[in-house]
């Protein structure tokens, strides 16, 4: 099943899940602040984000800014990084949306109308598809995300 991380309030993460559930879509909904996506699921966003450590991080956070990471965050490790994360769920950038075969970060509708098939996707590029890196994929139902293509 989908994991969705959100904050209540916010109108993002509620348009993600109106979006989700008019598409039928079976999800489970985290508290963001409270429990923030863990290292491996961090690990996998990152990696669909092209490595881009920046997609990870709400920038338009207070405490983003508060901390200096527009200019710190570049000096930081993975492992820093993952660990300020972890720490305060107000710095993940939401919605973020993990599951068997898609993960994404952030909404746009366009972008998650035009997810299917097995591909990692975020919003601002894709890794191969688990089939091209030897790993077996399964195909999601219409009950479930269908990620790079249009979801019906």
């Amino acid at each position: 099943m989908l994991k969705i991380y959100t904050y209540k309030n916010c109108g993002t993460c509620r348009k993600a899940k109106k979006f989700l559930d008019a598409k039928g879509i079976a999800y489970k909904e985290h508290p963001i602040r409270e429990t923030p996506p863990p290292p491996d699921e961090l690990s996998r966003m990152l990696e669909a984000c092209d490595g881009k450590m920046s997609r990870l991080f709400n920038s338009s956070s207070q405490d983003y800014r508060a901390a200096g990471l527009k200019d710190l965050l570049p000096t930081l490790s993975r492992d820093e990084a993952f660990a300020l994360l972890q720490q305060n769920g107000n710095l993940v950038k939401r919605p973020f949306l993990i599951g068997d075969d898609v993960a994404l970060v952030g909404f746009r509708e366009a972008e998650w109308n035009a997810c299917k098939g097995p591909v990692l996707t975020c919003s601002v590029g894709r890794i191969d598809p688990p089939s091209v890196r030897g790993e077996r994929i399964r195909t999601l139902s219409s009950a479930r995300f269908r990620p790079a293509g249009s979801l019906s």
